[in-house]
C-alpha cells in the first residue's frame, strides 16, 4: 500500500497548467547539483488533496514527506538520488519498505523551482521552502472519542540530548538512548509511537492509534524528534541492518553493553542492555538482553512493530514486539558527510550479513550468516508440509568462507562435513540485496538479503 501510494502521489499531476514544454531542461552538472540541493514543497495540492515536501541533500540522499490535506499522518520515504544533467532525469532509489525505484524528468530547474514529470506526461511544480518538514500538525495528541486514562508524566527519565557518532554510514547514531544521560545508561522504556513517553496502557490503540502509519520516522509520533528536536528521528529497519552489517560486535559483560566497532572508520557505539516494560511492570532479565525500536510497523500484524534485539551469545537481529511494550530508543540523524560512492565495495563487503538461499535442494531453504571475520553459520530448513513455509529444522553448520575475485568458497570443517552446500561457487551476480551462484556440480543458488 505504501509503495503504491508513493508512486501515485509523487508522480500524479498537480492542479494547474505547466507550459515548459515536453522535454527536460538540463543545466550544467555543477549548476544543476547546486540548484537541486535544498528543501522544496509542491506549489499546489497534488490531486487537490496531497501535500508533498522533499529535501535533496548534498551527499546524494533525500527525504520525502507527504500527507493528505485533512489528515495529520505523515508518510516518509528516504533514500538516494541521482541527477543526470544530460537528460534532466532524476532517479530516486528508496529504502526497502518505503517506495519503488522511480525515474522522472526535471523541467525548468532554477533557483525559483522546477517541475517534476513522469513518463506519461503528468507533472507537478515544486518551489523552494524554509520548512524542514511538512506543516499542518501539532505536538498535541490526536483527538479521540475517549481519553487515555493510563498516563504518567513521571513514567520515564528526562535524560539529555546525545552527541552524534559518525560510523561512516548513511546516518549518524546518537551516542546514548532517549532518557539517558550517559553512553552506558539504559534511559527510558517507550511504547512504539508514544511521542511523549508517558503512556503505560497495554492496549495497542494508544500506540499511537488503532491505524497508525507503517513508518513513523520524523513524524509527530516519533519520540526522538519530539524530545530532541527535528534533526533526530527513529531509525528504520534498513538503517539498523546497515549498522549491524558494517560493524564488529563484542559483548562487554563488565559494563553490560554491546560494543559495535565500525569497519568503515573504527568509530565505536555502545548499546546497553535494556528493560522491557509492560504496563508498569519491568522484565527480570534486563541484564541479558537489549531491545530497541525501529520506526516501522510489522507487515505481518499491525499489533506489532519491528525491533532490533540482542541476547547474550546470540547474533543481534531484527524481530518484532507488541507496540504497547516499552523498549529503548536509539535515535539517528542525517550524516552530511556520507557519500555512498566513497565507500569501497568488495565481494566480501557485499556478501557479509544474513541471507536466505534457495536452489540447494527441492523444498529446502538455507539461512546463511557470513561474518566479517571470514566465518559463517548456515541453518538448513525444509518445507515439511509442502505449503511453502520452511519450518522444519534440519541442522546448523559452522565454518569459514573466502571470496576470491568472482568466486565464493564455502570451506569444509569437522563440524559441517555433512552439509551439501560446502564447495566452490562462481559468483554470477552479486549486489547488496541479492546474488546468484553457480556451483561446481552445476547447481544454481539464489540468495536474497534476509527479510527480518
Amino acid at each position: 500500500m505504501l509503495m503504491i501510494l508513493f508512486s501515485m502521489v509523487v508522480f500524479s499531476s498537480c492542479s494547474g497548467d505547466e507550459s515548459d514544454g515536453g522535454q527536460g531542461n538540463p543545466v550544467s552538472p555543477e549548476l544543476g547539483e547546486k540548484l537541486l540541493v535544498g528543501n522544496w514543497v509542491t506549489e499546489t495540492l497534488m490531486n487537490e488533496e496531497v501535500y508533498i515536501f522533499v529535501s535533496f541533500r548534498g551527499n546524494g540522499t533525500f527525504e520525502m514527506q507527504w500527507k493528505m490535506e485533512n489528515d495529520d499522518d505523515i508518510i516518509v520515504a528516504c533514500g538516494t538520488y541521482q541527477y543526470e544533467t544530460d537528460y534532466g532525469h532524476i532517479t530516486l532509489s528508496c529504502e526497502e519498505g518505503t517506495a519503488y525505484w522511480v525515474t522522472n524528468i526535471i523541467h525548468g530547474l532554477t533557483a525559483e523551482g522546477f517541475t517534476l514529470a513522469n513518463d506519461n506526461g503528468t507533472r507537478c511544480k515544486y518551489v523552494p521552502t524554509e520548512l524542514t518538514s511538512l506543516p499542518g500538525f501539532s505536538d498535541d495528541e490526536e483527538n479521540k472519542e475517549d481519553e487515555n486514562p493510563d498516563i504518567d508524566v513521571n513514567l520515564n527519565p528526562e535524560g539529555t540530548v546525545a552527541e552524534a557518532v559518525d560510523m561512516g554510514l548513511s546516518v549518524n547514531w546518537a551516542n546514548h538512548n532517549v532518557g539517558a544521560s550517559g553512553i552506558y545508561d539504559r534511559g527510558g522504556s517507550y511504547g512504539w509511537g508514544d511521542a511523549q513517553g508517558t503512556c503505560y496502557s497495554t492496549d495497542v490503540k494508544w500506540y499511537p492509534s488503532e491505524n497508525p502509519p507503517m513508518n513513523i520516522t520524523a513524524s509527530r509520533y516519533d519520540i526522538a524528534r519530539q524530545k530532541w528536536g527535528e534533526d533526530w528521528r527513529l531509525p528504520t529497519r534498513v538503517e539498523f541492518i546497515e549498522l549491524l552489517d558494517n560493524c564488529e560486535t563484542e559483548w562487554n559483560e563488565t559494563l553490560g553493553v554491546l560494543k559495535l566497532t565500525s569497519r568503515r572508520n573504527g568509530a565505536v557505539l555502545y548499546l546497553p542492555t535494556t528493560n522491557i516494560r509492560s504496563g508498569k511492570e519491568y522484565s527480570n532479565y534486563s541484564d541479558e538482553e537489549g531491545h530497541y525500536w525501529t520506526s516501522e510497523m510489522s507487515t505481518r500484524s499491525t499489533d506489532y512493530a519491528y525491533q532490533f534485539a540482542y541476547w547474550l551469545d546470540v547474533t543481534p537481529s531484527m524481530s518484532e514486539s507488541e507496540r504497547y511494550k516499552g523498549l529503548s530508543v536509539r535515535p539517528v540523524r542525517t550524516n552530511p558527510d556520507y557519500n555512498p560512492n566513497d565507500v569501497p565495495q568488495t565481494g566480501k563487503d557485499k556478501i557479509m550479513g544474513t541471507w536466505t538461499i534457495t536452489g540447494f535442494k527441492p523444498s529446502w531453504q538455507i539461512v546463511a550468516v557470513f561474518n566479517m571475520d571470514g566465518t559463517y553459520e548456515i541453518m538448513e530448513y525444509f518445507d515439511e508440509e509442502g505449503d511453502g513455509e520452511y519450518f522444519g529444522y534440519e541442522a546448523t553448520y559452522n565454518g569459514e568462507y573466502e571470496v576470491r575475485q568472482n568466486t565464493l568458497v564455502i570451506k569444509k570443517s569437522k563440524q559441517n562435513e555433512q552439509s551439501a552446500i560446502v564447495g566452490t561457487y562462481v559468483i554470477e551476480s552479486l549486489d547488496m540485496n541479492e546474488f546468484a551462484l553457480q556451483g561446481d556440480n552445476g547447481v544454481i543458488l539464489m540468495g536474497e538479503r534476509y527479510n527480518w
